[in-house]
């Protein structure tokens, strides 16, 4: 697709009370913030899985898949409890049990962020005791976390460096073209939206969706997210024709692949909506803002 180039605006170092934050916060659900479970490929059984604790993790993932965060605490804090008297502090199975946690935390909501920080810098520091150092392959879904977590308190540049090293490691274990890499390229791409750089946002966004659309097919649940974050660069830019096309596109795979009540079908339709005030099509936005009641 090409696209005519577009002048770069100037970064700035918070997003708070700035347009892109204000969309982003009234279109996005909480649900947006564990993307990274929902983009990630399952994880696999390993030589340090027990059946036990690899049947524990699947639970607790399908449960952030389904929005259903204070269920997901409450089967991550047990997980937690769990692993650290059976398998040990540090052991495979507690590192990834607070690392569900802290996507649980993630996803109920800010105010329980500056856990979640707290939670993921324990992780690493853990990691780091058990040999696993800074630059191990299992450190990419902590690194992502931490990005979460710093993103929601406002820490910006904390939260950019963060995303940053996760997809060195990612690119260096995994490869450039892994479905880890399109986690990675939305979560910078949101963050990139905060700091006003639409123009590089736009690249990733689309390098998500170029993955996703390879990966799973142009209708999967994943695409949903990458497709709506696309059309929010685009209302960003004033470009609202191809907002509103990428948007109705983002409602349609909605409609087909997640449930009739999915918080994520009435983020589109309130993006819709936005989009095509802004356009000036007052009715057509009228209906979709009347949908996503």
């Amino acid at each position: 697709m090409t696209t005519q180039p577009k002048e770069r605006r100037p970064r700035r170092k918070s997003g708070r009370g700035d347009r892109g934050r204000d969309w982003l916060k009234s279109r996005w659900p909480p649900a947006a913030l564990a993307l990274a479970c929902v983009l990630s490929a399952s994880a696999a059984l390993t030589e340090q899985d027990t059946p036990e604790t690899s049947a524990s993790a699947a639970e607790i993932r399908f449960l952030l898949d389904e929005a259903r965060f204070a269920e997901a605490e409450r089967a991550a804090r047990e997980y937690v409890e769990g692993a650290s008297q059976e398998q040990g502090p540090g052991s495979l199975a507690h590192l990834t049990a607070l690392d569900l946690l802290v996507e649980a935390l993630l996803g109920a909501g800010k105010a329980t962020t500056e856990e979640a920080e707290s939670l993921a810098h324990q992780v690493i520091a853990l990691r780091q005791e058990a040999s696993y150092g800074p630059t191990h392959p299992s450190v990419i879904r902590t690194l992502r976390n931490l990005g979460n977590a710093l993103k929601a308190l406002g820490e910006l540049d904390g939260a950019e460096a963060a995303y940053r090293r996760e997809g060195e490691l990612i690119a260096t274990y995994r490869g450039s073209e892994h479905i880890d890499v399109a986690a990675n390229a939305y979560n910078t791409a949101r963050l990139l939206v905060d700091l006003g750089d639409f123009a590089e946002a736009e690249r990733l966004f689309e390098k998500a969706r170029w993955i996703v659309e390879r990966d799973q097919g142009p209708e999967s649940p994943r695409m949903v997210w990458v497709l709506l974050g696309l059309g929010a660069v685009y209302d960003f830019q004033g470009d609202y024709p191809r907002a509103v096309s990428t948007i109705e596109r983002a409602l349609e795979v909605a409609n087909e692949v997640l449930e009739p009540e999915h918080p994520m079908i009435a983020s589109c339709e309130t993006g819709l909506g936005g989009a095509l005030m802004r356009m000036g099509d007052y009715t057509e936005a009228t209906r979709a803002l009347e949908q996503a009641l």
